[in-house]
């Protein structure tokens, strides 16, 4: 299964990430291994599989009782997780969208692990809940968004079973995982672009705003979005912003030193803005996306075109 090797993979990288340094994260290199084995196949699967009929519906699109289910779903989902400090809904509107969608609440889903230090000091772990069917065709989408059958199993339901499964593992207290830097596992809303509204990453960018103006110190934002496609490669491609070049470049560090073996492209990274770590580059902050190739309807060595 594509999603449980990256998983795997992206686990490893986050928790480099965390412990900040390499001869640090050496030195754990025993307990990171212990925690990267404790991925579950089945788990990431159950996420996938009930995310494709969402409270047996046959959409994630924004504004259908699929999305509503979606987000209710990951919230119950990481409730499950006791070792979180806290899960809400973290609301919002789009302005843009046809009456009355227009004062519908969307949400985003919100999971904190505490660390040790101030809790505006985090990072972000994101994939967005919803989904698209838009390469149907514009006369198609337009006229059925409502309906259309839109499973979205690889974008994005594959980078939510990620950040649940992430999130499972670090919050275990069985695990011992000590970080300074709070983490915020967040289920964004409202990424996709949609006939019934304006604009798209709508979710990140009001949880990006919010960070700002409340003065929160985001150390870094890594969006994960689609990943469990490619079916010949353990290939990873990582998509940046000039200012988030270093940030990036740790996950390349962490490949090596973890001998994960991923295939990766290499510095300077790809820049695009086709996902949720767009906003938080509108706002000064680090961010990058994750994805199985940047972008992902562009072919390479590694890749076919999805």
């Amino acid at each position: 299964m594509k999603t449980f090797h990256i998983t795997k993979s992206l686990l490893v990288l986050s928790l480099f990430l965390f412990f900040n340094h390499p001869n640090k994260a050496q030195n754990l290199y025993q307990q990171i291994l212990k925690m990267v084995d404790s991925v579950s196949t089945q788990n990431l699967t159950n996420h996938i599989q009930w995310l494709e009929e969402p409270g047996g519906e046959n959409s994630r699109v924004n504004f259908t009782p699929g999305n509503d289910s979606a987000a209710v779903y990951i919230k119950n989902e990481f409730d499950k997780i006791t070792g979180l400090t806290s899960v809400e809904f973290d609301t919002f509107y789009i302005p843009s969208a046809s009456p009355p969608l227009n004062i519908k609440p969307m949400v985003n889903v919100v999971a904190t692990l505490e660390g040790s230090a101030t809790a505006n000091i985090y990072y972000v772990v994101g994939a967005h809940l919803d989904c698209s069917a838009s390469r149907m065709g514009t006369s198609i989408w337009n006229a059925q968004w409502s309906t259309i059958t839109a499973p979205g199993a690889d974008d994005n339901a594959t980078g939510i079973a990620a950040i649940l499964e992430i999130a499972r593992i670090l919050a275990d207290p069985a695990n011992n995982f000590q970080h300074a830097a709070t983490l915020k596992f967040i289920a964004f809303g409202a990424e996709e672009s949609g006939p019934a509204y304006s604009g798209s990453h709508h979710g990140s960018r009001h949880y990006a705003q919010f960070a700002k103006q409340n003065n929160h110190d985001v150390r870094g934002m890594v969006s994960i979005d689609m990943i469990g496609y490619n079916p010949n490669f353990d290939y990873q491609s990582i998509v940046s912003n000039t200012a988030s070049q270093s940030f990036a470049n740790l996950f390349t560090v962490a490949n090596d030193i973890f001998s994960i073996d991923l295939i990766m492209n290499e510095p300077p990274f790809e820049y695009g803005t086709y996902s949720d770590h767009d906003t938080f580059w509108d706002e000064g902050y680090p961010a990058i996306l994750l994805i199985e190739n940047g972008p992902p309807w562009v072919s390479n060595d590694y890749y076919s075109a999805n």
